[in-house]
């Protein structure tokens, strides 16, 4: 998936007239409405030295709170999405809100929300290969006996009892489905593995495919801009990802602005992005 080169690029000190923050190329010719937002892209562009203050415990910069609350008197509708299944997204509310930040709950949208939407949907009962941390938001989901297999980031699951007992299953029959195949993430001491080759793994030995429910699918995008009345291409993504944020977005009709840093790599860049 290519990422299209001159659709804009955030910068810490960048402005435009949409929302006084960000700086979007003069190839975004249609008016803006709604800002899509990666929660770890948005918390590095806008804490000291472009790190994460989660990570690295830095205080935040005096502006960086009252980013949201800025777009919304553009007036611009904000979402924030993100593919994390380390935690809930009460947890993730609280976390974000503790270091500051004015963001609603209704304004987060999550693939274990679209996962969950997708389970209901088909009424199947998982296998959930998630954190624990994540289970609550699949809370009231019937999980005994389970008939489908839901593959998250669980570092504490991947081991091979559990991955056998998914792989049966799929065999009997389950469908596969991939919170998301993100194929790498950002710890402090560096990137790690994600869920994705874990889910490729899962495909290549059942001969199946995985329904993807995350970034970066177009589905999840148009899912995220439900109830905003906006168009897609009267939305920008922000994030720090290539290929799940940028790519998937523009893939949905959506502008895409990737920012360096998070987990901006040049290498990755190189791979997935259009020169």
């Amino acid at each position: 998936m290519g990422v299209r080169r001159g659709t804009g690029e955030l910068s810490q000190s960048g402005r435009c007239n949409c929302c006084c923050l960000f700086h979007i190329s003069s190839s975004c010719v249609a008016p803006l409405f709604c800002v899509i937002l990666s929660p770890a892209a948005f918390r590095s562009v806008f804490s000291p030295r472009g790190k994460p203050d989660g990570e690295n415990r830095r205080s935040l910069c005096p502006v960086s709170p009252s980013v949201p609350s800025r777009l919304r008197s553009a007036p611009v509708t904000v979402r924030f999405v993100t593919n994390t299944t380390k935690e809930s997204k009460r947890d993730l509310l609280e976390r974000l809100t503790g270091l500051g930040f004015d963001i609603a709950e209704h304004e987060i949208f999550t693939s274990l929300t679209a996962a969950r939407n997708l389970l209901e949907q088909q009424q199947v009962r998982p296998l959930l290969l998630v954190d624990d941390k994540a289970l609550p938001d699949f809370t009231g989901i019937g999980t005994d006996n389970p008939n489908a297999v839901v593959v998250g980031l669980a570092p504490e699951h991947f081991h091979y009892e559990m991955m056998n007992r998914a792989f049966r299953l799929i065999l009997d029959g389950a469908p596969l489905i991939a919170i998301h195949k993100a194929r790498y993430f950002k710890k402090k001491d560096g990137l790690c593995l994600g869920p994705g080759p874990f889910v490729t793994g899962l495909e290549y030995a059942t001969d199946t495919k995985a329904t993807v429910v995350g970034k970066p699918e177009k589905t999840f995008f148009l899912e995220a801009l439900r109830g905003t009345d906006c168009a897609p291409e009267e939305a920008v993504m922000i994030g720090d990802d290539c290929r799940d944020d940028v790519g998937g977005a523009q893939q949905a009709g959506m502008r895409g602005i990737l920012v360096r840093t998070g987990k901006y790599s040049v290498h990755f860049r190189r791979l997935w992005c259009l020169e």
